[in-house]
C-alpha cells in the first residue's frame, strides 16, 4: 500500500504562502470544514498592501450566526457590494505588478461565481491558484466525505482520526502555529511522523509605492501578493522553500 503525506486544515480566504506550501506538497488534502467557525480569523479575509505600502484587510461579509455555527454553514453576506470593493482594492497592484492581469482575472472569477457558503468560496479560488501554478494535490471536503472516523476527545486529534480512518497515512503536516497545540505522541505511537511546515517566506520585489522612499518588505501576505509580484517558476519554488520545526 503506497505510503501517503496527509494535510487536514481549515478552507481560508486566499492565504498566505505557507498554506500553499503544504498544500502542493502532501499526497492528500482534507478541508476540515464541519469546524466551528472563529471571528478574526482568515476563513474571510486576508491582508494586502495599500497604495502607500501599508498592510490593508479585504474582507468577505458574513451573515449573522450563533456562536457554535460550523464554517461550512456560514453564509456570505450578499446584501454587500464586497466583491466591488476587494477588486477595487487590489488595482493599486496594476502600475507595479508584473502579473497583475492574470492574477486579478483569478480572483474576480472567484468573486464573481456565486456562492452561498465562505468555505465554498475559499476552496474555489484554491483550485483556480493550483490550476494557474500547475499541481493538482487530490484534495477533499470533510463534511462532504464518507469517511468513518473517531469523533475527537481534544482538538488535535481531528488530524489523527481522519489519518487513521484512511488507513495508509504515514506522515501528518501541519501548519507552525500548531507546534504547540499537537501532542506528538498521539501521533508517533500509532506510526505517523508528525511534521510542522515553516515557510521561509522568500523576499521578492514588493514595489506599491510612486515614493521613492524604500519600504520594508511585508512577508506573510496573501498569496495573491505573491502571485502578482512573481512568475509562477519562482513561487513554485518559493512554494518549495520551507523547513521542518
Amino acid at each position: 500500500m503506497k505510503q501517503m503525506k496527509l494535510a487536514v486544515m481549515q478552507p481560508y480566504f486566499f492565504p498566505y504562502i505557507g498554506y500553499y506550501s503544504i498544500l502542493k506538497n502532501v499526497d492528500k488534502y482534507i478541508y476540515l470544514d464541519n469546524v466551528q467557525y472563529i471571528r478574526h480569523g482568515w476563513i474571510n479575509r486576508n491582508r494586502i498592501l495599500k497604495a502607500s505600502g501599508e498592510i490593508d484587510y479585504m474582507i468577505v461579509p458574513v451573515k449573522k450566526h450563533s456562536r457554535n455555527t460550523p464554517i461550512n454553514e456560514i453564509e456570505i453576506d450578499s446584501s454587500q457590494n464586497w466583491q466591488k470593493k476587494i477588486l477595487n482594492q487590489l488595482v493599486v497592484y496594476k502600475k507595479f505588478a508584473p502579473y497583475y492581469t492574470e492574477v486579478f482575472d483569478i480572483v474576480q472569477s472567484v468573486l464573481q461565481t456565486p456562492q452561498k457558503y465562505i468555505s465554498q468560496l475559499n476552496i474555489q479560488a484554491d483550485n483556480l491558484i493550483m490550476k494557474y501554478l500547475g499541481f493538482d494535490t487530490p484534495t477533499e471536503i470533510f463534511s462532504e466525505s464518507n469517511l468513518n472516523c473517531a469523533e475527537p476527545k481534544e482538538a488535535d486529534e481531528w488530524g489523527l482520526n481522519i489519518a487513521l480512518a484512511l488507513d495508509n497515512v504515514t506522515e501528518y503536516w501541519n501548519a507552525p502555529g500548531g507546534k504547540d497545540f499537537f501532542n506528538a505522541e498521539k501521533y508517533s505511537s500509532r506510526g505517523i511522523k508528525l511534521n510542522f511546515v515553516k515557510n521561509n517566506l522568500t523576499p521578492y520585489k514588493q514595489k506599491i509605492s510612486k515614493s521613492r522612499v524604500e519600504l520594508p518588505f511585508e512577508a506573510g501576505l496573501s498569496i495573491i501578493d505573491v502571485l502578482m509580484f512573481n512568475p509562477k517558476e519562482k513561487v513554485i519554488a518559493m512554494l518549495d522553500d520551507f523547513n521542518f520545526i
